[in-house]
């Protein structure tokens, strides 16, 4: 253990690292995440390999009880000229349905685990009392919930979905996330992120539920649904995540900062607010998009996809296509 110590220091003291930094303040000073943590990295491993499989299974499940509604709707678009293919038609429905109901599955355990057991999200500053942090059941149940549905998420999106417009980022995205549920659960930084993936969950439901209506042509329920999707991505990644997650970390780096690893966490929450912000202008113009042209579309258009989500007239897909950038997909869902 001390070896390893002296010659991580040595490594790092090429960069001007001081091995002396932090010493009687900082609580992992002198202590070696990986050994030291709980729980170990075979454990996320064993979990992984349980939870990503169980929700592709639940998808496949989920996705042939809809079969027949997913049909009629390919159908639908192929019979109005729609210029998709039946099975990106088909494609699309099936996943915007299925993401609806498993979000919103995350979404409101997601809101037990945040708001009525973690005391941390209303005072942070309990996120820097000790190290590792523990790891009840509430937050155990919910590590396992997320890497099975981001683990799935990342992979698919990389091997099976359609390329988007913003293909880089949304990659991204998930890969930075599942980056954040491995690291978090190696080094005993889980209540942290409790907060983080309670504060992104709510978001996609919204999203997801908006093209679920688009696709079944009940307007009021996409404007409502994109409303509120809009609401969540401001409030809580916008404004929550800022405050709660990214202050409260710069704040009391010096709990934390002394391990050089801490940097590679302050990175990682970062990307995840740019990537915030760079949807976020687009889901805001997107849905004064929606708001003042009500004639223009009768359904959320995706401009990710390449091609309209929905069964407009080509007149009306040339002026959602001109306010696309407007909205941009309404962004990643995701």
């Amino acid at each position: 253990f001390f070896c390893r110590q002296r010659i991580m220091s040595n490594l790092l003291s090429i960069f001007g690292y001081d091995s002396e930094y932090g010493k009687g303040e900082c609580l992992v000073y002198g202590k070696e995440f990986w050994p030291e943590a709980s729980p170990y990295f075979p454990t996320i491993a064993y979990n992984a390999l349980i939870y990503i499989p169980l929700f592709s299974i639940w998808r496949l499940f989920f996705e042939r009880m809809i079969d027949g509604q997913a049909i009629k709707y390919a159908q639908g678009q192929i019979i109005k000229g729609n210029n998709s293919s039946f099975e990106d038609n088909k494609k699309k429905y099936k996943e915007s349905y299925w993401k609806t109901i498993t979000n919103s599955i995350l979404m409101f355990y997601g809101f037990y685990a945040l708001y009525y057991k973690s005391p941390q999200f209303w005072d942070p500053s309990l996120l820097f009392e000790s190290w590792p942090q523990n790891m009840g059941l509430t937050e155990l149940i919910y590590y396992r919930l997320a890497i099975g549905y981001h683990g799935h998420r990342a992979i698919y999106s990389m091997f099976w979905e359609k390329k988007r417009v913003d293909y880089l980022a949304y990659v991204l995205h998930h890969w930075v996330t599942v980056l954040l549920i491995v690291s978090s659960w190696c080094v005993g930084l889980t209540q942290f992120g409790v907060i983080v993936l309670g504060l992104h969950d709510s978001a996609d439901v919204f999203l997801s539920s908006s093209k679920t209506c688009s696709y079944n042509h009940y307007r009021i329920g996409v404007i409502l649904s994109f409303s509120l999707f809009t609401i969540s991505w401001v409030l809580c990644r916008l404004t929550l995540y800022p405050l709660k997650v990214i202050y409260p970390v710069l704040q009391y780096k010096s709990k934390y900062d002394c391990h050089p690893l801490y940097w590679l966490f302050v990175i990682l929450l970062s990307i995840l607010l740019i990537l915030h912000v760079y949807w976020g202008k687009h889901i805001v113009g997107y849905l004064y998009y929606m708001i003042t042209k009500p004639s223009s579309n009768n359904v959320m258009h995706d401009p990710r996809s390449g091609s309209d989500t929905e069964d407009n007239d080509n007149n009306n897909n040339k002026t959602i296509s001109n306010g696309h950038n407007a909205h941009h997909h309404s962004k990643k869902e995701q």
